[in-house]
């Protein structure tokens, strides 16, 4: 009787513990259930580049929130115009913020740098252009050039440091989306 006493004790512990844990009674846990990998954050708007055959461009355009103010980054991985088997990941960022010295002004910042290259980069490869890679409303004639390689070898980062464009200065109405427009040209 001490035996099925002593299993009794025992079994309805291990089952007050188990159900203690259990999702459906509250607990923030179950120690034997799988543990799912949590939900990525929600970016802050969509970054999208399309591509021009005609003129061998891509057009980036950038779709932010514009009730929050947070970075949005991707990467795209862009072929060769004339050797598609040359490709090239740009990584973008865009960020906005309030203006410090004008809350009725918003800063926003496009940031693009190459990160990773695949395959044979010979020397067709030369630069990659960034023409008006700022909000749609930035004066026109901004023009950006950073190179992919030195001498047909692929560089680890941008000779005199990253791209930057600001623009400043414009005005958008903040109950909707801002679109940053961009025109890329690779030259191969």
């Amino acid at each position: 009787m001490a035996r099925l006493a002593f299993f009794l004790a025992l079994f309805v512990y291990a089952f007050t513990t188990l159900c203690s844990a259990s999702p459906i009674l509250g607990a923030r846990e179950n120690a034997l259930l799988p543990r799912w990998p949590l939900a990525p954050e929600p970016k802050n708007g969509t970054i999208e580049l399309h591509h021009n055959a005609d003129t061998s461009s891509w057009y980036l355009l950038v779709a932010l929130n514009p009730t929050n103010y947070t970075d949005t980054s991707g990467n795209k991985t862009i072929n060769g115009t004339h050797n598609p088997l040359l490709t090239v990941t740009l990584f973008f960022n865009v960020s906005s913020k309030v203006n410090t010295g004008n809350v009725n002004e918003t800063d926003y910042t496009v940031y693009s740098t190459p990160v990773a290259f695949e395959h044979h980069i010979n020397d067709n490869l030369t630069s990659v252009s960034i023409f008006n890679a700022a909000p749609q409303f930035y004066p026109e004639g901004q023009e950006i050039f950073f190179d992919l390689a030195l001498n047909g070898v692929p560089v680890p980062q941008v000779a005199g440091g990253p791209t930057s464009v600001n623009g400043t200065g414009f005005t958008a109405d903040l109950n909707k989306p801002l679109n940053i427009t961009g025109i890329f040209t690779i030259h191969f």
